[in-house]
Order: C-alpha cells, then structure tokens, then sequence
C-alpha cells in the first residue's frame, strides 16, 4: 500500500513500478472540472480511469474489498473521506464473491487501519490489501469526487514476466 500526495511525487517518483506512475502522471494531469464522471481508458483494458462522485456512509455500512487482477489506486478529487487497509489473510470470511468483477468483499478485518484521505491526496492498494473506501470522517457522510484507477496486475512486474499473476488467478479460482 502507498499513500501519498502530488506534494511528495516527484521526489518519490523514480520508487514506483513504470505502470504506476502512468496512472499517477495521468492524476496529476488531468482537468478534473473538464472530465465528467465515467470510465477514461489510459491503456486499454490493462490501465484505465473510473471517475465517480457519491457520498460517504458510516463505516458499519461499507465493505472492504480484495482484488486479483488489478491494483487500485485512489485519488480524492475533492472532498475527504476515510479508508480502512489490512493485509489480507486466509481468516478473513469472505461475504460477497464478486470474483466476475475481480473482487471479494468482507464485512468484518481484524488489524484493519484507517486513513483519512483528502482533496489531492491518493492511496494505492496492491492486490493482497484489503481495503474500504469510501467511508464517512466521524461517521457524517458528505459528498466526495474521485479517481480510481485499476491498474493489471501483469503491468506492475518489474521482469515482464507474470510471474506473480498466475498466483493471483490461482488463488482467485479457489476462493
């Protein structure tokens, strides 16, 4: 998981993945008061865009998500909200099985951390990060505008080789 802001980007830049700082350059660049809310390809089916708006809710009302072939990164165009992240475990129950949109989703993770993301500020969730968006700060929803970027598994090996999404498939067909 990362967090960050455009404060610290070009200091931190040259640390990430060529796939990631595709997504972020693109966050950065963008004319958020000139793009509407929908899906913007950056790269096809392998790097793309969903911008959306909506209101935060208490986080008893949110689930928490997994994906497997793709990383999110998530980016506050305004307004603020609150986001849990735990690493993944085999204790987790899963309560929704979404695997045909590449997620899992679970009510209840144990070692979960919050973090509280504001206007300019992304998080970026790899696939073994279970995380939870789009929660309310102190339990009052308000409205937010945001980013989210799925990134392929496949474009964050450094190698070229998908050495770790076989894996990742692997275990998305047992759950």
């Amino acid at each position: 998981m990362i967090y960050g802001d455009w404060n610290d980007y070009a200091r931190e830049r040259s640390l990430y993945p060529a796939a990631l700082v595709k997504a972020l350059d693109f966050l950065q660049a963008a004319d958020w008061t000139a793009m509407a809310n929908g899906r913007y390809d950056i790269d096809g089916d392998d790097l793309y865009v969903n911008v959306v708006s909506g209101e935060t809710a208490p986080i008893a009302k949110r689930k928490a998500e997994r994906h497997f072939r793709y990383a999110d990164v998530q980016y506050m165009i305004s307004g603020e909200e609150t986001m849990g992240v735990a690493r993944y475990t085999e204790r987790l129950r899963v309560t929704d099985d979404w695997t045909d949109r590449d997620a899992l989703l679970f009510e209840e993770v144990e070692n979960e951390t919050l973090l509280r993301v504001q206007a300019g500020q992304f998080a970026v969730f790899m696939p073994h990060d279970v995380h939870r968006p789009g929660c309310a700060i102190g339990g009052d929803p308000q409205p937010v505008r945001k980013a989210i970027v799925k990134i392929a598994t496949k474009l964050l090996l450094q190698s070229g080789e998908c050495d770790g999404a076989p894996a990742l498939e692997k275990e998305r067909e047992t759950k």
